[in-house]
């Protein structure tokens, strides 16, 4: 893993995607972090709203995996990162609300965001840009933020990120080696609104049901008017 620390950065993903297409001959995995990134952005045209002080960072693994891992490399990274919070911030437990994003008493505390390259219908390298609440708690008007300075004191960022990068190196290297089920039941007990009437959001289009699960694909589970049926991407609203 190659590291890269900047003071501030436009955007940790673009930054760490011009590094390994123009700097990055030997295809190393990166990791990127930044102190303060200036145009934060989210899945679809969501922007990320952080402070100098906030944890931005981007990991870039040039590594192939079929188009149809994606499900899984999200609820992988997901998983790790709620672990790592939970074993920095003992006695606390955080949720998920699907697909990405890591909530604290339904208050959003970090957000996860993952670019592919794919060639031939197979995936050549992934991003993932992970951001974290740590100093500030932007203001949205339909969702309220918590930070995690209030759990506790005692967290460097930078030392997060290290602990991060090497998680994910590793899970990565081994990836095909995952229980997928096991770490699919992991996170249905932790996601938020299992078992209500929620809304999703595909396409413009708005699907009601009860959410039952995440599958060991990554997918999520909802019980509609039709049945059981399965959402690969979207939002929940």
């Amino acid at each position: 893993m190659n590291y890269h620390i900047y003071k501030s950065v436009k955007n940790t993903n673009e930054k760490i995607k011009f590094i390994n297409s123009n700097y990055n001959q030997n295809l190393s995995n990166l990791a990127l972090f930044a102190q303060h990134q200036t145009h934060g952005r989210g899945r679809g045209n969501n922007l990320w709203i952080s402070k100098k002080g906030d944890f931005t960072s981007s990991f870039l693994f040039n590594k192939k995996l079929e188009l149809s891992k994606l499900g899984q490399i999200n609820i992988l990274v997901v998983d790790r990162l709620i672990k790592l919070l939970e074993e920095k911030i003992v006695d606390v437990s955080f949720e998920f609300k699907w697909p990405n994003d890591i909530y604290f008493n339904e208050m959003k505390l970090a957000g996860i965001l993952i670019e592919t390259t794919i060639q031939k219908q197979e995936i050549n390298s992934l991003i993932i840009g992970v951001g974290i609440n740590f100093i500030s708690c932007p203001k949205f008007e339909d969702k309220n933020t918590v930070r995690l300075r209030d759990f506790s004191q005692n967290i460097s960022p930078l030392n997060l990120f290290f602990s991060l990068s090497l998680i994910l190196e590793e899970y990565f290297d081994n990836f095909q080696n995952h229980d997928f089920s096991k770490l699919s039941k992991g996170l249905t007990l932790k996601i938020l609104k299992k078992d209500k009437i929620i809304k999703l959001k595909q396409n413009n289009q708005i699907t009601n049901g009860k959410l039952i699960k995440v599958d060991e694909f990554g997918a999520l589970v909802l019980q509609t008017a039709n049945g059981y049926e399965y959402f690969t991407y979207g939002e929940t609203l």
